[in-house]
C-alpha cells in the first residue's frame, strides 16, 4: 500500500471516527437518562465496534484494545448481564475521552500511547461487576430481520451479530480490557455574549482550542472536561451537502453564460443590452458569494453538544445536581466562530456550575428544586448571533463583592462607597479577582 493511499485511509478513518465520537458522547448521556433504551445501547456498542474495526485495519493496537474493552462492556449490557448505572457511565465517558486522545495522536502522526491500565481494569471490573440482571436488548439486526414473531432458534445471537459487524468493518485482534478515573469541575453566573453573525465572518471550526487548568483524579489521564470540550473542535475539513454543490455548479454555469454574452455585446450591442447583461452578471455574482459563504456555516449544535457531558463531570466533582438545557441548536455560525466561542463559553459554564448554582441542600433550604438548571441559548438578532448562558442560582451579591475588593486592598473604602450596584457587579472583571475563599483546580 503506497504512502498516499495509507494517508487517505487514515484521513477517512479520522473523519468517520470523529463523527462517531461526536454522536457517541450525546448517546451516552441520553443512555444515562434512558438506561433501558435498546436502540441507544446498540448504537453505543456499534460505535465502539466500528472504531475498533478501522483501528485494526490501520494497525493501531492501543485503540483496538481500548475500544474492544468498551465494546465488551456494552456487549454485556446488550445481553442483559449488566445494567447501565452511574459506574458504567463514568467509565464509558472516560473511555470516550481516551479514544479521543488516541485519535488526536493519530491525527498528529504521533505514536499512539497504550490506554491507561487503570482504565482498562475499570472497564473489566464494570463488565464483571454484579448487578441486577435485566432483559437482553434486541439487536438492530434481529429487529430488522424479524418483522414477525420468530422462535428463539431463529433470532440472531450476540456472537452472530458480532460476526456480522466484523464482516462489515474488519476483524481486529482480540484485546484485553478497560478504564480509569478522574473528574473535574466548573462554574459561572448568568452572562451573555453577542458575536458577529454569519454574514460578518468566515470560519474554520475544529482547530483545537487551548484550555486552562484542571486536574484529574489518580488514575486519569490528567486531562479535564475543559480541555475535552474544545478538543473536539479540531478538523480542517468541512462536510458540504450535495445540494449546495449543485447550486454552486449551476451558478458558475450561469456566470459563464453571462460572461459570454457580455463579451458579445461589447462588440456590437446597444447600451441597454449591455446594462441588462451587467446587471444580471452582478446578481449572479452576489448569489454565488452568498452560496460560498454558506459552505462554511455550521449549526451551533456542534459546540453546544459538548456541554452536557462537561457539566455532568463538573457537577459530580462539585457534589451538585445540574441539568443542562440547550436552545437554538440549529442556529448557524461560521466555522471559525464556532471555534472562537469554545473557550469563552467553557469559562462561563464553569463559573455557572461553580459560583452560580448552589449546593443541593442550600437550594432545598431556599425552597428551590435540588437540581439546578443551566441553559445555553443561541438566537439570531439581525446580522448578529446572541449566545446566552443562564443559570437559576442565587446570583451575585454586590455587597460581598464590595467586601472582597476591600479585603484584597484593590480599592479604598472611599472608592468602594461610591460604587453603585452595576459598578460593584463589574468588579468581577478585575484581573485575579475571585470571591472564592480557597483556590481550587476550577
Amino acid at each position: 500500500m503506497s504512502a498516499a493511499v495509507d494517508d487517505d485511509i487514515r484521513a477517512d478513518f479520522l473523519v468517520e471516527a470523529g463523527e462517531l465520537l461526536e454522536r457517541l458522547g450525546e448517546q451516552l448521556l441520553a443512555l444515562e437518562q434512558s438506561p433501558h433504551d435498546g436502540e441507544l445501547i446498540n448504537a453505543v456498542f456499534r460505535a465502539f465496534h466500528t472504531i475498533k474495526g478501522g483501528a485494526g485495519f490501520l494497525g493501531v493496537t492501543p485503540l483496538v484494545d481500548l475500544c474492544h474493552a468498551a465494546e465488551d462492556l456494552f456487549g454485556c449490557v446488550r445481553s442483559g448481564q449488566r445494567r447501565v448505572d452511574v459506574a458504567v457511565m463514568d467509565v464509558a465517558l472516560r473511555a470516550l475521552d481516551a479514544v479521543q486522545d488516541m485519535l488526536e495522536q493519530l491525527r498528529a502522526r504521533q505514536p499512539v500511547a497504550p490506554a491507561d491500565t487503570a482504565m482498562l481494569d475499570a472497564l473489566r471490573r464494570q463488565r464483571e461487576a454484579p448487578a441486577a440482571i435485566v432483559a437482553p436488548v434486541a439487536s438492530a439486526a434481529s429487529v430488522a430481520a424479524a418483522p414477525m414473531p420468530v422462535s428463539a432458534s431463529d433470532t440472531i445471537t450476540d456472537d452472530e451479530f458480532e460476526a456480522l459487524l466484523d464482516q462489515l468493518h474488519g476483524k481486529p485482534a482480540a484485546v484485553s480490557a478497560p478504564v480509569a478515573t478522574g473528574e473535574t469541575a466548573l462554574g459561572a453566573p448568568p452572562s451573555a455574549v453577542s458575536m458577529p453573525g454569519p454574514s460578518a465572518l468566515e470560519a474554520d471550526p475544529e482547530q483545537r482550542a487551548t484550555t486552562q487548568g484542571g486536574s484529574g483524579t489518580p488514575g486519569s489521564s490528567g486531562d479535564t472536561p475543559l480541555r475535552r470540550a474544545s478538543d473536539h473542535l479540531a478538523d480542517t475539513s468541512v462536510r458540504v451537502e450535495t445540494h449546495k454543490l449543485d447550486l454552486l455548479m449551476n451558478l458558475v454555469g450561469e456566470l459563464v453564460l453571462v460572461r459570454n454574452r457580455v463579451k458579445t455585446l461589447r462588440a456590437g450591442g446597444t447600451a441597454a443590452e449591455q446594462d441588462k447583461a451587467i446587471a444580471e452578471f452582478d446578481a449572479i455574482t452576489s448569489r454565488l458569494q452568498r452560496a460560498v459563504l454558506t459552505l462554511r456555516m455550521q449549526p451551533i449544535r456542534k459546540l453546544f453538544a459538548r456541554f452536557p457531558k462537561l457539566v455532568r463531570e463538573l457537577s459530580r466533582n462539585l457534589g451538585k445536581n445540574i441539568q443542562v438545557e440547550l436552545i437554538g441548536e440549529d442556529t448557524d455560525l461560521d466555522k471559525n466562530l464556532v471555534e472562537a466561542l469554545a473557550d469563552p463559553l467553557i469559562h462561563m459554564v464553569r463559573n455557572s456550575c461553580d459560583h452560580g448554582i448552589e449546593m443541593p441542600e442550600v437550594r432545598a433550604a431556599a425552597g428551590k428544586p435540588q437540581q439546578g438548571r443551566l441553559t445555553l441559548e443561541a438566537q439570531q438578532e439581525g446580522d448578529h448571533i446572541l449566545i446566552t448562558v443562564r443559570d437559576d442560582g442565587a446570583g451575585i451579591d454586590p455587597e460581598r463583592l464590595r467586601q472582597k475588593v476591600l479585603d484584597k486592598q484593590l480599592m479604598t473604602a472611599a472608592e468602594v462607597s461610591r460604587l453603585d450596584t452595576q459598578a460593584a457587579l463589574e468588579l468581577i472583571f478585575l484581573p485575579g479577582f475571585s470571591t472564592k475563599e480557597t483556590v481550587s483546580d476550577l
